[in-house]
């Protein structure tokens, strides 16, 4: 797993939240500025911290979505790259 980009991530946290949706996730419940999904197939979970100063997905939230991405096998190879490059794939 790559970590070169992990500061290199400027993804917003509404873009993360549909990519999230678009691939089969479930936003299941908001616990002050934390945001826990749910995969509705795989039982997976992750979770996404919604920062009052930024609209950016914190490098340490974009690293933990991806490892789990990758990790349950998710995501295709060619999502993992583009993630690897602190960038959103393109939807299924």
């Amino acid at each position: 797993m790559s970590t070169d980009s992990q500061n290199l991530v400027e993804v917003e946290v509404t873009a993360m939240k549909d990519y999230l949706v678009s691939i089969g996730f479930e936003a299941i419940d908001q616990v002050a500025h934390s945001l826990a999904f749910r995969h509705q197939e795989s039982g997976v979970f992750v979770t996404l911290t919604k920062n009052p100063d930024s609209k950016l997905v914190r490098p340490a939230d974009f690293l933990s979505i991806k490892f789990r991405l990758e990790t349950e096998g998710l995501v295709s190879s060619e999502a993992i790259a583009e993630l690897n490059h602190g960038r959103l794939p393109i939807s299924p």
